[in-house]
């Protein structure tokens, strides 16, 4: 189920799962606690076989799951888009780069904030770990579970694009739905 509602112009498109709502999302706010990792690895089977083919056709180099800064980290015991990322990866014989990018500084959560302000804190919020030489004419896609306003994974895409990657997508689990739809 793609999705092009406003992207950010450093993405070149999104796929998404379903929309986020009701049990799906539910199940992804459960997703994102330790005690739920066999929740997440089924998911994350589900994700790669509605995902798989639109994944497929845009021929990608290696899969880059949305990293979370490592104090976060420490206290949800887990990081469901690397779990998602893998199966993924799996699933289309892709790579997972999954410490290419790290979160370079902690910032408020999304879900706290406003669109606007959603852009302004993920701003320069992320860095490459590996030498850009990695990402030179890479073909990327960027795995999370929930896209909103496609701040974080904008913020992302430029980074890659920045240091030369030729295309940046993102795929998620679920994707917030249109205005005026509910």
């Amino acid at each position: 189920m793609p999705f092009c509602r406003r992207l950010p112009r450093s993405l070149d498109g999104v796929a998404a799962g379903g929309l986020y709502e009701g049990l799906l999302r539910d199940v992804i706010l459960r997703m994102k606690h330790r005690s739920s990792i066999p929740l997440s690895q089924a998911m994350a089977q589900v994700f790669a076989s509605r995902l798989g083919q639109t994944v497929a056709a845009w021929q990608p180099s290696f899969l880059v799951p949305v990293p979370m800064h490592w104090c976060r980290r420490w206290i949800r015991g887990i990081n469901s888009p690397e779990i998602l990322a893998q199966r993924l990866g799996n699933a289309l014989a892709v790579p997972v780069r999954q410490r290419l990018v790290v979160r370079a500084r902690h910032t408020r959560l999304q879900t706290e904030l406003s669109p606007t302000a959603r852009k302004t804190n993920i701003q320069e919020a992320f860095r490459l770990r590996d030498a850009p030489k990695a990402v030179q004419g890479a073909r990327i896609i960027l795995v999370d579970d929930v896209l909103t306003t496609g701040a974080t994974c904008g913020e992302l895409a430029k980074l890659l694009k920045q240091a030369g990657a030729s295309a940046v997508w993102a795929a998620v689990l679920a994707r917030t739905p249109p205005r005026g739809s509910l």
